[in-house]
């Protein structure tokens, strides 16, 4: 049997620093999306589009630090002579860390959660955004009502010019 190394896991305390990152994005996010509602709300165009732009990149940092957590914990599981790196058998070995760990995954999931929330509300925001502007274009541009040359209605098709093209 592998004798345990002594005192605190350093993988693990780098594991949890990137956690704690981890949160402070997403909180970030949060906030920033709390803005993006009311921009949604006044269809401004250059808000929603600054805040997708900040949102790709935070997409791409959150996946860079769900990679260096992964890293980490897969550090920590070799410093500890583990096969399979679960909070249980991180508890089995390093019972503080591993404590400190599902904290900070509990707190994740909790913000991860509230986030998947927000984007719904977004979602249905933006939707409705959506159909405001496609009823004023139908509005400016109008459909004709006749048929065409096979005797159905012309429904969906707008009104052509009345110019001749052989002008």
């Amino acid at each position: 049997m592998s004798e345990l190394p002594k005192g605190r896991i350093s993988a693990l305390d780098d594991a949890l620093a990137v956690c704690d990152i981890l949160a402070s994005a997403l909180q970030s996010e949060l906030h920033r999306g709390r803005q993006l509602g009311s921009a949604l709300a006044r269809l401004d165009g250059e808000g929603i589009l600054n805040f997708v732009s900040a949102r790709t990149t935070f997409i791409d940092d959150a996946g860079s630090m769900q990679n260096e957590l992964a890293a980490h914990l897969s550090r920590a599981g070799r410093q500890l002579g583990l096969s399979e790196v679960t909070l249980a058998t991180l508890s089995s070995k390093a019972p503080e860390q591993a404590e400190a760990l599902a904290r900070a995954f509990s707190l994740i999931r909790e913000l991860s959660q509230e986030l998947k929330l927000h984007e719904q509300v977004h979602r249905q925001l933006l939707e409705k955004g959506l159909a405001i502007v496609n009823g004023y274009l139908s509005s400016v541009r109008p459909v004709g009502s006749s048929y065409d040359r096979r005797g159905s209605m012309n429904q969906g098709t707008p009104i052509a010019s009345t110019f001749s093209r052989r002008v």
